[in-house]
């Protein structure tokens, strides 16, 4: 987890924690406990917490132009494909 970068962004629901590398997202989960953000965040990170923003703003609907860092099996990515 050393090229992570990591972020949160604050929610009605409470803290999100989200989670990418260079290649794009690996996480996004509610936290009690944050951990410290890193400031250089890829694009596809920026991306994201932009995104969630405007869906907490009632602005968007879905989400679809962030990369995705999928870590799975080679069935998994099958699945989630």
């Amino acid at each position: 987890m050393q090229n992570d970068s990591i972020t949160h962004v604050q929610s009605p629901l409470g803290t999100i924690q989200v989670i990418g590398i260079e290649r794009g997202v690996r996480s996004i989960q509610f936290v009690e406990d944050t951990k410290e953000d890193h400031p250089n965040l890829h694009i596809s990170m920026q991306q994201c917490t932009e995104q969630l923003g405007e869906y907490f703003e009632k602005r968007r609907t879905s989400f679809h132009t962030f990369d995705i860092a999928v870590q799975g099996t080679e069935f998994q990515q099958q699945v989630w494909e």
